[in-house]
């Protein structure tokens, strides 16, 4: 008798700016082995990208999904999908629960048609079932939040609050979030 093995549930856990997303990856990382004795795996992938991203061990589902630059991206974001999808095949054959986690998630999953359908697929494939966690913070703080942070990222470009909103500097940033939410459901 051949026993088939259940499907491997991966949690996905996705925040908008200031959630403790990053508190909780890096807690995550540095907790692995205990993780491990519980279950979970949450896999450092070694799949090419940069340091920056050793604790969002999600966002290779979303490296390349940049608003203008969709078109001349697509080879390599499919390149990076059918490497991290082999890795996370090796790990679900070990564990029975993985966790991944990437904040980009939120808004780049909007960049491509069909993108919750495709992973879905992709996980299906690899014998995994996906479950989504997401973190949200009030829409009006969350816009100050991004505001801070493109301030602080380019300090020279920067324009007052009032005016980075009237001049929609944060309309790519999905703030319906029952919308949202209806689109990963």
């Amino acid at each position: 008798i051949i026993q088939e093995k259940k499907m491997t549930t991966v949690y996905i856990s996705i925040g908008t700016p200031k959630t403790g997303t990053t508190s909780l990856q890096t807690f995550m990382r540095e907790n692995e082995k205990l993780l491990e004795r519980q279950g979970f795996s949450y896999p450092l992938l070694d799949i090419g990208l940069k340091r920056i991203f050793r604790n969002r061990n999600g966002h290779f589902l979303v490296n390349y999904l940049i608003r203008n630059k969709l078109e001349e991206n697509q080879t390599l974001q499919t390149e990076l999908n059918e490497k991290g999808f082999k890795e996370l095949e090796k790990v679900a054959q070990k564990f029975d629960k993985i966790i991944l986690s990437d904040e980009d998630l939120w808004y780049r999953c909007n960049y491509r048609e069909n993108f919750w359908k495709e992973m879905v697929d992709n996980f299906t494939a690899i014998n995994c079932k996906v479950k989504i966690i997401v973190y949200l913070r009030r829409q009006d703080q969350l816009v100050q939040s991004l505001w801070n942070q493109q301030v602080k990222m380019f300090q020279r470009r920067s324009r007052p609050l009032q005016e980075s909103i009237e001049n929609g500097a944060f309309n790519y940033f999905p703030m319906d979030y029952y919308k949202q939410l209806k689109k990963i459901e």
